[in-house]
């Protein structure tokens, strides 16, 4: 499990489990450990917080790390910890509206068509939501962001919406 200074965070834990996962530790028993620690932090409604001294609320912005992380590990697309994953999503829907909360990133590792209503949902979110400069900031009303703005090109690039 991986900490910040103070208390364990959901979506690094996930995030570090991917990047050792595509580094060849997939066995690695320390990430059978930290995938143990996410199972044990998913909460009733189904999702994540992005801290787990706050185990009730769900952190749409902490839920891509960590559904990333049991996919990288293997876990089946259709398992019931997902499905109750993507029950939480959907129970949010009205948070889709802003960058951090939106779920693209989710659907799109999923495996959800382009044409997918809840993809087209979160794309119509985006372009929405994109400031003047070009970017986008982690909420509509704050300015654009460059992990933020980067994110989110990563996954329009995906979609083949932006060219390379």
């Amino acid at each position: 499990i991986w900490y910040s200074t103070r208390h364990s965070v959901t979506w690094i834990t996930g995030k570090i489990i991917s990047v050792l996962i595509k580094a060849g530790l997939k066995n690695d028993p320390r990430i059978r450990k930290a995938l143990d620690f996410l199972r044990k932090t998913q909460n009733e409604e189904g999702g994540w917080p992005s801290h787990a001294e706050n185990p009730q609320r769900t952190d749409l912005w902490a839920m891509e790390e960590v559904i990333e992380a049991f996919i990288d590990a293997g876990e089946p697309k259709d398992s019931s910890l997902i499905g109750r994953a993507v029950k939480a999503i959907l129970k949010y829907r009205e948070r889709w509206k802003e960058p951090v909360e939106n779920p693209l990133g989710i659907f799109l590792k999923l495996g959800y068509p382009p044409d997918h209503p809840y993809v087209i949902e979160c794309l119509n979110h985006l372009i929405a939501g994109r400031h003047e400069d070009g970017g986008w900031g982690y909420y509509n009303h704050l300015p654009s962001s460059l992990s933020q703005t980067l994110h989110w090109i990563k996954h329009l690039t995906k979609l083949g919406l932006i060219k390379r």
